[in-house]
C-alpha cells in the first residue's frame, strides 16, 4: 500500500511539474513583451531615461524578471526573461511604441498613420455632448 502511495505521489508531482513548466513557458513571452512595450513607451514616447523606466515601472513581479536593452539607433527595445522568449518593441513616429508580434518589423515600419479628417460641422455650434457648445448644466444632488 505504501509503495502505491509513493508511486501516486511521484506521478502527481511529475504531472504538476510538467503543468507548471508549460505555464511558465507560455507566460515568459507575455512578460518579456510587456516589458519591451513599457520601456519603449517610456523611453521614446515619454522621453524618460531607460534606467528610470525599469526601476519605476517594472518593479513588480513578474515584470522585474525581464532584462531590457534599448537601441537608440533604430528606436527599439528588446526584452527577455532569463535569456528566453525574446520580444522586441519599436517606436514609430506618430504611432507610438508597438510590439513586434505576428508581423515583420519591416512591415510595421512601412505602415503610415491614417489621420482622421476634421469634422464637417463647426463643433462650437453643436450642443454638448456631441459638440462643444454648453447646453443645460445638470446639477446632481446627493441625498444626505
Amino acid at each position: 500500500m505504501r509503495a502505491q502511495l509513493r508511486l501516486f505521489i511521484r506521478c502527481l508531482s511529475l504531472v504538476l511539474g510538467v503543468v507548471f513548466l508549460i505555464f511558465i513557458w507560455k507566460s515568459l513571452p507575455i512578460v518579456s513583451g510587456y516589458a519591451a512595450k513599457v520601456v519603449a513607451s517610456g523611453v521614446f514616447v515619454a522621453g524618460r531615461p531607460a534606467k528610470d523606466v525599469v526601476m519605476q515601472d517594472l518593479v513588480s513581479f513578474p515584470a522585474n524578471l525581464a532584462s531590457c536593452s534599448v537601441d537608440s539607433s533604430d528606436s527599439s527595445v528588446t526584452a527577455s526573461v532569463w535569456g528566453l522568449a525574446r520580444r522586441k518593441a519599436i517606436y514609430r513616429k506618430g504611432l507610438g511604441a508597438t510590439l513586434v508580434n505576428g508581423v515583420s518589423e519591416a512591415e510595421l515600419r512601412g505602415q503610415q498613420p491614417v489621420l482622421a479628417s476634421p469634422p464637417a460641422v463647426d463643433q462650437d455650434t453643436v450642443d454638448w455632448p456631441i459638440g462643444d457648445r454648453g447646453g443645460r448644466v445638470l446639477v446632481w444632488m446627493r441625498r444626505v
